[in-house]
């Protein structure tokens, strides 16, 4: 496949090659959209469907206005480890995972946008409970749920055993939940 992109409209009139900046295509109009290198927008002008496969690379994004429906197939985020540091920057990933909770007790978020949900898990492989503390800014914004004792902290990471949390940012704070002790090694 070229870089070339050729547009024919649904009467069959040849609308011309190497188009740049916006690009609108009828609903009605058939054939195919190859190219390699493009730029611009892509619209169907008159809201109909675009079907077929469709992929969208590049670190700006897709943006969509209005509701998706996923009609067949999965909706999956990939997976993204955290390393050994102190840092979790949410902008690489919406799930992350820490191997080895016992080189790092306390985590701090970076880039996490509102309404995003962030998931996360920390793996403790040692023979020790390990405590852990996220933090984003000051005053701190993530929030726990009370325990059991009405205490608002992360809980412990059980010897061998790992912890999932999934944290919610919703206006200035990150609301958290979590499942404790998992068998997961």
């Amino acid at each position: 496949m070229g870089s070339t992109i050729q547009i024919w409209q649904d009467s069959g009139r040849y609308v011309g090659t190497g188009i740049t900046g916006d690009l609108f295509i009828d609903k009605n109009t058939t054939g195919f959209l190859v190219a390699n290198h493009q730029t611009g927008d892509f619209y169907s002008k008159r809201g109909g469907d675009i079907s077929g496969d469709v992929s969208v690379l590049g670190s700006s994004g897709l943006y969509v206005s209005g509701d998706i429906q996923i009609q067949s197939g999965v909706s999956y985020h990939s997976t993204v480890a955290t390393g050994n540091g102190d840092k979790i920057d949410w902008s690489v990933g919406n799930i992350q995972y820490q191997d080895n909770s016992s080189a790092v007790s306390t985590f701090n978020f970076l880039n996490a946008k509102d309404g995003q949900t962030l998931t996360l898990y920390v793996k403790n492989p040692t023979v020790s409970d390990q405590s852990v503390n996220f933090v984003s800014g000051a005053p701190n914004a993530v929030m726990m749920p009370a325990d059991a004792e009405g205490n608002n902290t992360a809980p412990k990471i059980t010897a061998n055993r790992t912890n999932v949390y999934t944290f919610i940012k919703i206006n200035t704070g990150i609301f958290t939940s979590y499942v404790t002790g998992y068998d997961y090694r």
